[in-house]
């Protein structure tokens, strides 16, 4: 597998974040300061190069206003 190639999982829990903050015009730093982390982490989540963890996800979700099991629906089996 090449090292460059995003986890597919990654890069669509990214999307979906990324369509959500969109829909609820929200800039990435509006975001990050919800959720208390770093505006680059953000958009690391939003493109796929970032690992997230159960907690991170939860504040995600919190902070879009939306179930985490939304964020997470749609993605690869």
């Amino acid at each position: 597998m090449n090292s460059r190639v995003r986890p597919v999982h990654r890069r669509q829990l990214g999307e979906s974040i990324r369509r959500r903050r969109q829909n609820m015009s929200l800039s990435q730093e509006s975001l990050a300061e919800l959720v208390d982390c770093h505006r680059n982490y953000v958009g690391n989540v939003e493109r796929g190069e970032q690992n997230i963890t159960l907690d991170m996800l939860v504040r995600f979700a919190k902070a879009l206003k939306v179930r985490t099991a939304i964020l997470l629906s749609g993605l690869a089996d």
